[in-house]
């Protein structure tokens, strides 16, 4: 394989590839009760790396081919901060 996300020069050389996925209800969660406050959360159409299915489109990264129907949010970004207070955490519930 060429290149990872942190070099996408570097000669990696691996028999097994692990992938982690998590929903996007998972991730804002787990920020949540652990008590952040989340000032915004985007969405974007592209990847910043290639896949199967994604046409690489100029500079700005990979996005689904050109004419498809429906959109399909592809990369996040989220930014939370910890309240003003005592910055305790909120218990788990659940």
């Amino acid at each position: 394989m060429q290149g990872s996300y942190a070099d996408r020069s570097a000669q990696v050389v691996t028999e097994v590839e692990y992938l982690w996925t998590h929903s996007v209800a998972e991730l804002v969660t787990a920020v949540a009760q652990a008590g952040l406050v989340i000032e915004f959360f985007h969405e974007f159409p592209w990847l910043d790396r290639p896949w199967p299915f994604l046409c690489q489109q100029g500079e700005q990264g990979w996005a689904l081919p050109p004419g498809s129907d429906g959109e399909l949010p592809l990369f996040m970004s989220l930014r939370a901060r910890k309240p003003a207070g005592d910055g305790a955490p909120r218990p788990h519930v659940g």
